[in-house]
């Protein structure tokens, strides 16, 4: 069997619960960063304020051009997550988990621009294993046999033996954990659901666009 990890980490067994609440803190202020960065132009934040609101203009007086730049963005988001693209809007986050008697051993998946090596505490090392090139600078002949050893036996039994956490995924009609970005992007709720249901209005409406075209 062919084994690359390419982004396996381990932990203490022991830290687990932390580890989940730091995995969490760390996607939020990642993708909150990382939304900021999307900036649509001012013609964009138009076209979709008119696909979202049409003629309804008390409605889009109640969204910001900020406001609207956000739903894009999400939406953006959600097709990309559908289709499984490996898009920079595509922020879902998550990770996979294993044990032994000691370890926790981690995979992430996370959006791109996150570095997780620099984003994730010293205790929780870099446990990666690859066949196919180098082995990790530094790292000895048993120790990568071990690595390899640990991996192989882990992702045989992949859904067996694994514990799976979601902070994002933005797939329709969980969009697990919009609400919590949501909140951490702007802690007033009346906001957070007005924004909540734009994302969905617009997303229907393009998924339907996309439909009639196939």
């Amino acid at each position: 069997m062919s084994t690359k990890i390419y982004q396996g980490y381990r932990f203490p067994k022991s830290r687990v619960n932390e580890f989940i609440l730091l995995f969490n803190q760390i996607c939020h202020r990642s993708v909150c960063r990382l939304l900021k960065k999307y900036r649509i132009s001012d013609k964009e934040i138009e076209d979709t304020r008119k696909q979202i609101f049409g003629e309804n203009i008390e409605g889009s007086k109640r969204f910001t051009d900020d406001d609207i730049c956000l739903v894009w963005q999400l939406v953006q988001w959600m097709r990309a997550s559908k289709a499984g693209m490996n898009d920079p809007l595509n922020m879902d986050c998550s990770f996979n988990l294993w044990f032994d008697n000691k370890w926790a051993y981690m995979i992430p998946y996370v959006a791109n621009g996150m570095n997780m090596e620099k984003l994730l505490p010293k205790w929780c090392e870099f446990y990666g294993y690859w066949d196919n090139t180098d082995p990790q600078e530094g790292v000895s002949d048993k120790e990568w046999q071990k690595r390899k050893t640990v991996w192989d036996e882990n992702v045989t039994d992949w859904d067996k033996t694994r514990l799976s956490h979601i902070v994002f995924e933005m797939k329709m009609p969980y969009l697990n954990g919009l609400r919590s970005l949501l909140r951490s992007v702007k802690r007033d709720k009346d906001w957070g659901n007005r924004i909540y249901m734009a994302v969905s209005a617009l997303y229907w409406m393009m998924d339907k666009k996309d439909s009639a075209k196939k």
